[in-house]
């Protein structure tokens, strides 16, 4: 009994002893910190820097080696405030999914910090006092304040409703210097740009470089602003101040009603000649212009998604800034996703709200090609505020979004997908065309704006290719863009079939000029006859096939009511890195089904697109077992495959191992070869085409065999989990009439007998739980026949 005590015991003090011994290895006044990282099963997903409060790199890992624990040292001044930000560019963490990865952050060879569990990043902090940490924010009030040095945190919650200013306008002339400020530490905590802000600034009209924001607050959230800046060398000085109450109209049946006021002003109704004209959205077409700069970023899993990029690895990109004005009378009101949800979407990596219909940029093919366009992304505003506004009239952010009559919100060119794409763009000339509020939309209180022709700007730009790959120039005499109409800044198209302002849309395919589940199952229904016939209408992908692809971007279409641009077809990536696979795991010619296994490790699957030669098909029931989402596989007789998510928003999770997924139950076979061919497609969560592998195992059969008894007439069935406590779920084919259950025991004695079981929806569930542990015989019999499972029940 003690000797394992005093073995664990020595261990223990060596360990102890090695990692001081470690420690002492930094010079006097310093401190070791060491990283520790466990990987999971897709290492090269997870990278992580380690910075000092100022934001300098002190370390870092882009690459994390498979198979080992990952050790890394570096000896920093005593008493450094020290950043851990660790990135699963998947956005499911280390752990637990896909194996037990894990950190840990070390302090002279003490944990500080670990953790495993987190989405895309999670930032820790070790060795940090007071203001030094968005977890440690020195709490303040209105009035005047220093930060000591860069990225020093303050937390303050006013005591009254208003508008409020955050200023560093008193710092030096010549100081660059940038305000964040947050409503939870659940961010990348030094990045530079806007991400997670609900309010920033960076630079203004009042003071230039030097940060100033101005916003409605509330008295019920805290706010976590951050001081900094590219260009402060010394401690930095800034403000808090409350600039007033709101005034307004608190009636929102009022033409002139203001959510945000808190003292009450008169209220006009509709045909009040007080009533004042909407807001007017605009870009500033000057900044778009001056604005272009021609960069390279590499892919990652959420750019893709999230349509900031248009393919992987290394992409040349033109960035620009986005300035949008309300040169209207009427304030552009947004909201929030609590409290206007249909202004916005969720559906996204980056776990934040966006704002829809915000901004859209186009690439218009010039000069022959009027009506015929490239769509190159879209802006969603994950946060439309007040950045530039005359003192006093900021009030909006990203806790009530709008933008303020007189006021402007600006998107630098520095922000994440603030560009666009032009790696795989042609050569040639084109119209870079840039639209706010692109789909005419009102605002969250209804009010239209009062002009959309000068919702455009445009850039024209001749894209080519040399040595250093993509490049561009501007041209800065050309001629406004035309529609197919010849009107400027016109909005009709070409539609598929190359009608000007026709209404033939890509995914109608029974031409009612309506996309519907009539036209999904019409896919559905094409692609498993094989009786698609190739158009451009029938192509929502643009790859020139027709297949499971164009499928899942119809019913992805469907599902979001074409927000997020869903329904702009032809659209869908094709992405080469990533492979699924799928092979015959059993052929039984005597009960006549065969079972086909897959595996997809690179990521999760939402639909797949096989054919099984030889055999003359029936029904198809799946494999898939253990809280899956909603799924179907369906086959046509001739052997076609299609396997789809119900809800395009879930998915099947990755796996590394081989698992059943699906038995198909045949009638004959028509060959004497049974083997898988294509087409062979397979879309991931992010709805990108995968490359498929087949297993190129040929099965010898007699040809033209025919069963005793078809097995579509029979009630097969699985049962799940299989060993378990005695609780069965049962999940086959169903049958129209009740069924009844027997259980034996391997002496083929009758133990227990249950009828008039409801079987018609192909599943029930059954309870055993009483049994000794054992191995059973569960016979079912219907009206369509008898079958048989072994199931184990162990405790």
């Amino acid at each position: 009994m003690i000797r394992p005590f005093t073995q664990l015991t020595a261990f223990l003090v060596v360990l102890f002893l090695s990692l001081s011994a470690g420690a002492q290895n930094c010079p006097t006044g310093q401190t070791r910190i060491t990283v520790v990282l466990t990987p999971d099963n897709y290492p090269g997903e997870i990278s992580w820097i380690l910075q000092n409060q100022m934001g300098d790199t002190l370390m870092r890992r882009d690459s994390v080696v498979g198979g080992q624990v990952n050790r890394d040292s570096v000896c920093v001044p005593a008493g450094t405030c020290v950043y851990f930000t660790i990135v699963d560019s998947y956005g499911d963490g280390i752990c637990c999914a896909h194996g037990n990865g894990s950190y840990q952050l070390l302090v002279n060879g003490l944990v500080q910090a670990s953790g495993g569990q987190f989405g895309r990043y999670e930032t820790k902090t070790v060795n940090c006092g007071s203001s030094q940490s968005c977890q440690q924010a020195l709490v303040v009030d209105t009035g005047s304040y220093v930060a000591p040095v860069r990225n020093s945190w303050f937390s303050f919650k006013p005591d009254s409703l208003g508008a409020y200013s955050i200023s560093t306008c008193g710092a030096p002339t010549g100081w660059d210097t940038r305000i964040w400020v947050y409503n939870n530490c659940s961010i990348p905590q030094l990045v530079m740009d806007n991400t997670g802000t609900i309010l920033y600034n960076d630079t203004n009209s009042v003071c230039g470089q030097r940060a100033r924001v101005q916003a409605y607050m509330d008295t019920a959230t805290t706010y976590l602003i951050r001081i900094g800046g590219a260009n402060a060398p010394g401690p930095i000085p800034f403000n808090i101040s409350f600039i007033g109450a709101i005034a307004g109209c608190p009636d929102s049946n009022a033409c002139n009603y203001s959510p945000l006021a808190t003292v009450f002003g008169p209220c006009y109704y509709n045909n009040d000649p007080m009533c004042p004209p909407g807001p007017d959205l605009t870009i500033a077409q000057g900044v778009f212009e001056t604005s272009l700069q021609r960069s390279t970023v590499s892919s990652t899993t959420c750019r893709v998604q999230e349509k900031c990029l248009t393919g992987f690895g290394t992409r040349t990109i033109i960035r620009f800034t986005t300035d949008i004005r309300n040169i209207g009378q009427s304030d552009y009101f947004i909201g929030s996703p609590s409290t206007h949800p249909g202004q916005f979407n969720t559906v996204n990596c980056h776990n934040h709200t966006h704002y829809e219909g915000y901004a859209e940029y186009v690439l218009y093919p010039e000069p022959t090609a009027q009506g015929s366009r490239i769509p190159i992304g879209f802006k969603n505003g994950f946060c439309v505020m007040d950045l530039d506004c005359p003192p006093g009239m900021a009030k909006y952010g990203c806790s009530n979004m709008g933008i303020t009559a007189g006021c402007g919100d600006i998107y630098s060119r520095s922000l994440e997908c603030q560009w666009i794409d032009i790696t795989d763009v042609p050569d040639g000339d084109y119209i870079l065309a840039m639209k706010v509020n692109w789909d005419q939309s009102p605002d969250a209180l209804g009010r239209y704006e009062t002009n959309y022709a000068n919702n455009w700007a445009q850039v024209c730009l001749n894209i080519y290719t040399n040595a250093q790959g993509k490049q561009f120039t501007r041209d800065t005499s050309c001629a406004p863009y035309r529609d197919c109409a010849g009107v400027a800044y016109g909005n009709a198209l070409r539609d598929c079939e190359g009608v000007c302002g026709g209404r033939a849309m890509i995914g109608d395919l029974n031409a009612d000029t309506v996309r519907n589940a009539v036209d999904y199952g019409l896919y559905s229904g094409g692609l498993l006859q094989d009786t698609l016939r190739y158009s451009v209408c029938k192509d929502a992908t643009g790859d020139s096939l027709i297949d499971v692809w164009d499928l899942v971007q119809l019913g992805n279409c469907l599902q979001l009511n074409g927000s997020s641009g869903s329904c702009n077809f032809p659209q869908g990536l094709k992405n080469p890195a990533q492979t699924v696979q799928v092979r015959i795991d059993v052929l039984d010619t005597v009960q006549n089904y065969i079972d086909i296994s897959m595996r997809n490790n690179d990521a999760g699957l939402v639909a797949m697109q096989f054919q099984v030669h030889g055999l003359r098909f029936t029904s198809a029931m799946s494999l898939l077992l253990g809280g899956m989402p909603a799924h179907q596989f369906q086959v046509g007789a001739d052997g076609m495959v299609l396997f789809t998510i119900n809800n395009f928003a879930q998915e099947i999770p990755r796996s590394g191992s081989w698992r059943s997924a699906v038995r198909l139950f045949f009638s004959r076979t028509t060959d004497s070869l049974v083997y898988l061919e294509g087409p062979r497609v397979a879309v991931n969560n992010g709805l990108e085409k995968n490359t498929l592998e087949t297993d190129l195992t040929r099965f010898r059969v007699f040809r033209n065999t025919t069963s005793v008894k078809d097995l579509s007439r029979r009630p097969s069935f699985i049962a799940f989990p299989n060993p378990s406590e005695g609780q069965f779920r049962l999940q086959g084919l169903p049958d129209a009439r009740p069924v009844s259950l027997q259980v034996f025991d391997n002496l083929g004695r009758l133990i227990q007998e249950i009828d008039a079981v409801d079987f018609s929806s192909g599943a029930t569930d059954l309870d055993l739980g009483g049994l000794p542990p054992a191995v059973y015989h569960l016979m079912m019999r219907g009206s369509s026949g008898t079958a048989a499972q072994r199931v184990w029940i162990r405790k």
